[in-house]
């Protein structure tokens, strides 16, 4: 074999193509990027967002504060990475609930075991925003939009639940619906998954202590009489 030849292999042998190179470095990064959303998101929830600095985040990622920057242009692009991924997540959920076309007991029901099950994989979310909430919604304006949202959906659901008879006439659905949410976000500061109390448990538990505090007498019977048939069959 010729020198030439020989050489001709050796490059190719070792020669990386920049697309290659550019993926693999692309790849590292988001690993990085994720890492680092992961460790702002938890510094958010047990300090504040507002308590928490980018030199706090940066000790944590085992970074230089500078090098941060590589990666989000400020502490508030690294909320709304932690936060808007809780939103899409809880937004796509609803809708399906609310596709479903389910009873105005039933739809409630989901919607209230819905929020109460993504306390477990966005607890930190969670409890970053009841941290620091009037702060997040002067940067995030898309936070004030979906809390809009979503209390159209349950406002609706309520008021269908009234005029059909299923839910009691003389409580404000408005009133219901916060009442439920801030209870269920606020599980967030105390609530362990790992304890005696599994998410499904707590998520069923939640439900039937609300929805026995606003449906009639008869139609909680019939609920209770459907419910122990279907489990029966």
């Amino acid at each position: 074999m010729s020198p030439r030849s020989s050489g001709r292999r050796a490059d190719t042998a070792t020669t990386t193509s920049p697309r290659r190179a550019a993926a693999a470095s692309t790849g590292a990064s988001s690993v990085r990027r994720a890492e680092i959303v992961r460790i702002a998101a938890r510094l958010f929830a047990e300090k504040g967002f507002l308590g928490t600095t980018i030199r706090d985040i940066a000790d944590e990622a085992d970074i230089l504060s500078g090098s941060l920057y590589h990666h989000f242009a400020s502490k508030e692009s690294i909320a709304d990475e932690v936060l808007s991924e809780y939103w899409t997540e809880l937004l796509e959920r609803y809708d399906s609930v609310m596709a479903a076309g389910l009873e105005p007991t039933d739809t409630m029901r989901e919607l209230i075991k819905t929020s109460v099950r993504l306390l477990e994989p966005y607890e930190f979310a969670v409890r970053c925003m009841l941290n620091d909430w009037s702060y997040l919604v002067t940067c995030l304006p898309y936070l004030d939009a979906n809390m809009t949202r979503i209390e159209s959906v349950w406002t609706r659901v309520i008021k269908d639940g009234i005029a059909r008879g299923d839910f009691r006439d003389d409580v404000k659905a408005v009133l219901v619906y916060r009442t439920i949410m801030s209870s269920i976000t606020g599980t967030a500061r105390w609530f362990r998954p790992e304890g005696a109390v599994s998410t499904e448990q707590l998520a069923e538990t939640m439900a039937e202590l609300f929805l026995g505090g606003i449906m009639r007498p008869a139609a909680a019977v019939a609920t209770k009489q459907t419910r122990a048939r279907a489990t029966a069959g």
